[in-house]
């Protein structure tokens, strides 16, 4: 199971309960099924401090600025 999986969050746009991690960087096989499975967003290689967390796939809205 994936850690983020142990969160259950809700949307503070929408407040559904359909949100998924952002996982940025070069994806492996591991992360590439998750995505295709829907179990994680692809975020892409650039990093930034305010690059958001967590996303709603309900309405789109992302937030949760990453600490590093």
């Amino acid at each position: 199971m994936w850690p983020w999986r142990r969160k259950r969050l809700s949307c503070p746009s929408c407040g559904k309960d359909n949100v998924l991690p952002i996982a940025y960087g070069l994806p492996g096989q591991e992360l590439l099924k998750a995505s295709a499975r829907r179990e994680v967003l692809l975020g892409g290689c650039i990093i930034e401090r305010d690059s958001p967390e967590w996303q709603c796939t309900e309405c789109g809205y992302a937030w949760g600025a990453r600490d590093s």
